[in-house]
C-alpha cells in the first residue's frame, strides 16, 4: 500500500490575520515497506504533513492518494484508512485510560467494528508483536506499567487492526536511552515484516540508525528527499538549515575537518567506532 501526495498545500487560520502556510505544494511518493524519516527545524510543517497523510486534516489544494485513491474524495471509504494507517502521536501512553491492558488494546478494535469473537485473538497477537506477555499482563492496569511498557501497550492498540502503514510523531520523546533504543529496534522489526514506517523525529541518531530514506522540510517545502547516506553526506544541508547532524554526525564532521578521512558512507555509531578502531590500529602499525 503506497501513499502519494500531489502538490499538497495547507494553511492554518485561513482568511485571518494569523494565516500561516504550513505545507506548500508538496509532492512525494512512499512505497509499501519503506522506512522514511522526516526531519526539519521547528515549525517546518512536519506534523502537518503526517496529519495530511493520515487524513486527520484535508489539504487546501492537491491530492493525498492511498494506493491511487484520493482519501479526501467523498466516495472514499474512511474505514479503510483507519484500518490501513496507524498513527502514533507524541506520548501515546498518555491516551491509555481503560482499567486493564486487554481492554485498552481492544477499545480501538471495537470502535472499528470488528466481530466480538475475533477481538481476543487480535489483542493477543498485538501484544505478542510488541513483546508483551498476554497472560501475565492482560488484567494489569496499563497505568501501573513502566514508561516503555505503556508505550508498547499504546502501540499494540494501534497494531491490533494490522495496519500496513505506521505513522509516528516523535515516537522516542520522553523515553530513557535504553527504552528509546529498544523501541526503535522494535520499529525496525515491524518494518522488516513489510510494514511501512513514516517517522517524524528530532532525534537525528534515531533517523540515522533506522530510516532508509530521509525527507527534510523547511518552511513547508521539501528541501531534500533521498536515501539516508545521500542526505547525510551533504553537510551544507545541516549548516544552512540549522538541523543537527546528531552526536555521531557532528563527531565525524569534526574529525574530517581535522584531517581524518572518515568515509562518506559511514553514518551509524557502530560503523564509526569500527572505523576509528581500525584507523588507530593502522596508525600504530
Amino acid at each position: 500500500m503506497s501513499i502519494t501526495l500531489n502538490s499538497v498545500s495547507y494553511t492554518y487560520s485561513t482568511r485571518t490575520a494569523y494565516a500561516k502556510k504550513a505545507v506548500s505544494e508538496v509532492s512525494l511518493h512512499i512505497e509499501k515497506g519503506d522506512f522514511v524519516g522526516i526531519m526539519g527545524p521547528n515549525g517546518s510543517g512536519k506534523t502537518t504533513l503526517i496529519n495530511l497523510m493520515s487524513g486527520l486534516i484535508k489539504p487546501d489544494s492537491g491530492e493525498v492518494l492511498l494506493d491511487g485513491e484520493n482519501i479526501n474524495d467523498k466516495k472514499f471509504d474512511m474505514s479503510i484508512l483507519r484500518r490501513k494507517i496507524g498513527v502514533v502521536f507524541q506520548y501515546p501512553e498518555n491516551q491509555l485510560f481503560e482499567t486493564t491492558v486487554e481492554k485498552d488494546i481492544a477499545f480501538g478494535l471495537k470502535n472499528l467494528g470488528y466481530k466480538k469473537n475475533l477481538i481476543p485473538t487480535m489483542v493477543k497477537e498485538a501484544m505478542s508483536a510488541v513483546g508483551l506477555d498476554y497472560e501475565s499482563l492482560k488484567d494489569v492496569s496499563p497505568l501501573s506499567l513502566s514508561g516503555g511498557e505503556k508505550r508498547r501497550v499504546a502501540i499494540a492498540g494501534i497494531l491490533a487492526s494490522k495496519p500496513e502503514i505506521l505513522i509516528l510523531d516523535e515516537p522516542t520523546a520522553g523515553l530513557d536511552p535504553s527504552s528509546r533504543e529498544e523501541f526503535l529496534k522494535f520499529l525496525t522489526e515491524l518494518n522488516r515484516k513489510n510494514i511501512t514506517v513514516i517517522m517524524v523525529s528530532h532525534n537525528v541518531n534515531a533517523t540515522v540508525e533506522h530510516a532508509r530514506r530521509v525527507i527534510i522540510l523547511k518552511d513547508g517545502i521539501i528541501k531534500k528527499d533521498d536515501g539516508l547516506k545521500s542526505v547525510f553526506a551533504d553537510e551544507r544541508i545541516f549548516a544552512e538549515w540549522g538541523i543537527s547532524r546528531g552526536d555521531t554526525g557532528e563527531c565525524i564532521s569534526s574529525l574530517r575537518k581535522s584531517g581524518i578521512p572518515v568515509p562518506e558512507d559511514i553514518l551509524c555509531y557502530d560503523e564509526f567506532i569500527s572505523y576509528i578502531i581500525d584507523y588507530i590500529k593502522e596508525k600504530r602499525g
